[in-house]
């Protein structure tokens, strides 16, 4: 798989694993984190994917049995992500 099938891939798999949460008799604890890198692993800039990938899991925590569950992404973009908290950081630390 190249990068871009590789980031689909695994926030399938991070969703599905969210969506577990207010299922019964699934123990999952409803946080998720995820840091996308700058570059994939084929070059491509993931700033242009970001929000496409993240748009279904602040959908999937708009529902009302998923209050208690939380989704945290770091990135270079997340411009423009309707009903999400974003917060940029503008010093870098090194």
């Amino acid at each position: 798989m190249g990068g871009t099938l590789t980031l689909y891939f695994l926030m399938s798999y991070h969703y599905s694993l969210m969506n577990l949460t207010n299922r019964p008799g699934c123990y999952y604890p409803g946080l998720t984190f995820l840091d996308f890198p700058a570059k994939l692993e084929d070059g491509t800039q993931v700033k242009d994917k970001e929000n496409f990938v993240v748009e279904p899991f602040v959908d999937l925590l708009k529902l009302p049995d998923m209050e208690a569950t939380q989704f945290i992404a770091s990135g270079s973009s997340f411009e423009n992500l309707r009903d999400a908290h974003r917060i940029e950081l503008t010093k870098i630390w090194r």
